[in-house]
């Protein structure tokens, strides 16, 4: 099983995107740089102690969800650099360097 799934769709973008099947959910995210867009079902709060920028977006189970998705919370790495709830996972995609920070 392929689990890399690269983002193919956007190529203004150096980004890879997961989206792995469990029994009773999906674990989604796109890592760009150091920076994290993440499903509901991860702790964005804990990767600020590894100066990790998160946003998450829940209710998703497919890469296009997670994109196309309301940002419901930032951790504080993600807040430096601009990232803010309410934005669409997409635009918080475009504010993630695409080197480590």
């Amino acid at each position: 099983m392929k689990l890399n799934t690269p983002i193919t769709s956007m190529p203004e973008f150096n980004a890879e995107g997961y989206a792995i099947p469990m029994d009773t959910c999906h674990l989604v995210f796109i890592k760009k740089g150091n920076g994290l867009l993440a499903c509901g079902a991860f702790d964005i709060g804990a990767l600020d102690k590894f100066n990790v920028p998160a946003a998450k977006i829940t209710g998703v189970a497919t890469l296009e969800d997670l994109l196309d998705g309301t940002v419901v919370s930032v951790n504080q790495s993600g807040q430096a650099l601009g990232l803010t709830t309410g934005m669409t996972g997409r635009d918080a995609l475009a504010q993630l360097p695409e080197t480590d920070t």
